[in-house]
């Protein structure tokens, strides 16, 4: 008798997509949830579990060694000019003894360093009235964040984000978060035949897939009503009920004050374009998109661009003033990084690499092909929101060709 070794039609190289410790965890929620869950349900497991996730695993790496890099692994310059707006709020709001300076998810920890770095340096007043508050959603991070932030010796707190939340403190102060809002679990939908269905995590064969099905929350449904706009026909698209929930959360704590929001999106018309096909929904590892976004859960970052237009939104219900959404490439033009770079090639003969580092970094921020295409949302309660910095019109020729 013949015996059988194997079966021809079965992909033995795809059994790498499931080598991760987290995907034993995922199927068995899905066996758990009657063999399906939402993708938002899938994304949340993939970036959050305890010590697998990949947020919230112990030895997450940033930058060049990561799987990707965000604005303050580049250089500090990019926080220094944040700091800038910073002690412009500060000002702003009648320079009170006491402001609040909040981020959330700093991941590394760079960029309040920096931010930090340049008001010690240049306005030590301003410090000095700085509740310095970061917030996270894993412990892991938060004890990276304050042993970085504590070696340069800055007085500051940190706290999970639900506990500080959850804390009905009202403050005066700035809220700022870069490429928080992208990471965030999202509903994964699609317009058939003008209805929305959403699409669910299933388990076939020891193969995560996508399938469609119902709406599970009819919240999905408001959240398009309240833009009044519907993606296009057989269009992917993704929903930030729980980013917009945040925003909301956020504004409801401030009683006087900003909250700046740099992130990769757009606002809702664009980003529901009709013609936006695939939706915007990717998944990166060493700096590389990946195919397939269910693979290797844990291992791989998920992400998926912002609707201003809803995050404003959430906003607003609390007497918050919104301003239009602004490239990174304007509001660093716009909070003096060209007079940074003119000072930087003054001083090239005496460390021509220091310039040559520093002019690379400037094109980087700037690239409106990479980073320069993030996108800033600045909202203001019961404080000036015309006179900021970074909202200032800059010449057109310096944001469409920006070279240092």
């Amino acid at each position: 008798m013949q015996e059988k070794h194997d079966n021809g039609d079965f992909d033995d190289l795809l059994i790498t997509d499931s080598m991760t410790p987290l995907y034993s965890i995922i199927c068995k929620e899905i066996d758990d949830a009657n063999g399906q869950i939402t993708f938002a349900k899938f994304m949340d497991l993939s970036s959050n579990y305890p010590d697998l996730g990949y947020y919230s695993q112990q030895n997450l790496q940033w930058g060049p060694l990561g799987d990707y890099e965000t604005s303050p692994e580049i250089h500090p310059m990019y926080g220094y000019l944040w700091a800038k707006q910073i002690f412009q709020c500060w000002y702003e709001l009648g320079q009170p003894k006491k402001i609040s300076l909040i981020e959330v998810g700093g991941g590394s920890g760079k960029f309040m360093l920096s931010i930090l770095t340049w008001i010690k340096t240049r306005e030590i007043a301003c410090l000095d009235a700085l509740e310095i508050i970061c917030l996270d959603g894993n412990e892991y991070r938060i004890n990276e964040q304050k042993k970085l932030l504590q070696s340069y010796g800055f007085k500051t707190k940190h706290s999970l984000l639900s506990d500080w939340l959850n804390d009905k403190t009202v403050i005066t102060g700035v809220i700022i978060s870069n490429e928080f809002f992208d990471s965030l679990p999202i509903h994964l939908v699609k317009n058939v035949d003008g209805i929305l269905r959403e699409y669910y995590v299933e388990n076939t064969n020891e193969r995560l897939n996508l399938i469609e099905g119902d709406l599970s929350d009819t919240a999905i449904n408001m959240y398009f009503e309240n833009i009044g706009i519907t993606p296009g026909e057989g269009c992917n698209a993704e929903v930030g009920l729980i980013g917009a929930a945040l925003m909301g959360e956020f504004a409801k704590k401030i009683e006087r004050g900003y909250i700046f929001t740099i992130d990769y999106g757009y606002e809702a018309n664009t980003l529901f374009a009709s013609w936006r096909y695939q939706g915007t929904l990717m998944a990166f590892k060493n700096h590389n998109p990946q195919q397939n976004v269910l693979a290797n859960p844990g291992k791989q970052d998920l992400t998926a661009h912002v609707d201003f237009t809803t995050l404003a939104n959430s906003a607003l219900k609390y007497n918050f003033n919104r301003s239009k959404i602004i490239t990174q490439t304007e509001t660093l033009t716009a909070l003096g990084l060209p007079k940074m770079m003119q000072l930087s090639a003054a001083r090239a003969a005496n460390d021509f690499a220091k310039y040559v580092s520093e002019r690379k970094a400037a094109e980087n921020l700037t690239n409106l092909e990479g980073l320069g295409r993030t996108r800033i949302l600045t909202l203001a309660k019961n404080a000036n929101l015309s006179r900021l910095q970074c909202l200032q019109p800059i010449p057109t020729q310096k944001i469409s060709n920006v070279k240092y």
